[in-house]
């Protein structure tokens, strides 16, 4: 019988990884579960995954996570406007030292990063992965910058990126106001209502990761992985409103100036000021083409049916 491969997750405990996690248990992987908090993996329903305590700060833990594993997926991130670079940079820097100490059981490198990290698009073309006018946030220097650490490796151990746009699904905290404010029946769009942008429904994302693992096309590469087609503002709005089944009772668009001073000040998305940055510009499309081709890839959940579900959970879970 074939050995089952052992996977390390760190960010485990996150949005997108704990979503990661319980698929790769449910395809039979050994996984290991990298977190700061045991008490929050804990809470998780995960039997089998193995849970490792530290920091991506202390290379020592870091090390520990690493020995023995044979496929790395890196999903931890930091979205908030200060401590982003330490911890992304430098959180990158310690699992790639950590791999070149144990090459050898080291059989692919998956970094996650964001399509913040090519910086907004020109005109109303979609951005493919070889579009780059340079990160605007923070956070998207960061993520540009944990890339080149993490393709410092790709000579000497298969390494993929995979760029998504904003995630949602359930669990996600960082689109959440947004879907308060439309329950409140109010629509607050910056900037022009046909600025264009592109959303991946978690489960797509996840798909478009385990591709990234196990295919030989994968090495070497970055992938743009998104729903499609991409969206003006209007319809992203819109199709939450469906979603809700609470058309909105006032739609108004906020000038691109006065956006990017007033939204960071409205307390519903204060604590998210930096995520909703990508909203302000006119072009955050992308396009899949390279995924497709390259790696079968294609949305399994369309953009209405994924905010359905996401709706679903946001009730159930009383988060709206």
């Amino acid at each position: 019988m074939q050995e089952k491969p052992i996977a390390l997750v760190t960010g485990a405990t996150g949005f997108i990884g704990r979503h990661l996690v319980e698929r790769l248990l449910h395809e039979g992987w050994q996984v290991r579960m990298f977190v700061r908090s045991i008490l929050k993996a804990t809470t998780l329903s995960f039997p089998g995954a193995r849970i490792i305590v530290g920091d991506l700060l202390d290379p020592v833990s870091v090390q520990n996570a690493v020995s023995g594993a044979e496929y790395i997926f890196h999903v931890a991130g930091n979205t908030a406007t200060s401590g982003s670079f330490l911890i992304n940079s430098k959180g990158t820097q310690h699992i790639v030292d950590a791999i070149r100490h144990s090459d050898a059981q080291c059989k692919r490198f998956i970094h996650i990063s964001s399509l913040s990290v090519s910086g907004p698009g020109l005109d109303r073309e979609p951005i493919i992965e070889s579009f780059f006018r340079g990160p605007k946030t923070d956070y998207a220097k960061s993520k540009w910058r944990s890339e080149q650490i993490a393709l410092s490796i790709a000579s000497r151990i298969p390494t993929v990126v995979i760029r998504p746009p904003a995630v949602y699904g359930p669990y996600d905290t960082e689109l959440l106001p947004i879907f308060r404010m439309m329950a409140k029946r109010v629509c607050c769009i910056p900037g022009s209502r046909d600025d264009l942008l592109s959303v991946v429904h978690v489960d797509n994302l996840i798909d478009g990761i385990m591709l990234a693992a196990v295919l030989p096309s994968a090495i070497g590469n970055t992938f743009l992985i998104a729903d499609n087609p991409p969206l003006t503002k209007i319809q992203l709005f819109e199709k939450i409103a469906d979603a809700m089944s609470r058309r909105p009772l006032l739609t108004l668009s906020v000038p691109r100036v006065a956006a990017r001073f007033a939204w960071p000040l409205m307390p519903i998305f204060r604590a998210r000021a930096q995520a909703f940055q990508s909203l302000f510009e006119r072009n955050w499309s992308c396009s899949i083409q390279h995924a497709s081709s390259a790696l079968g890839y294609a949305p399994r959940i369309q953009t209405d049916e994924g905010l359905r579900q996401t709706v679903a959970w946001y009730h159930t879970n009383s988060w709206l």
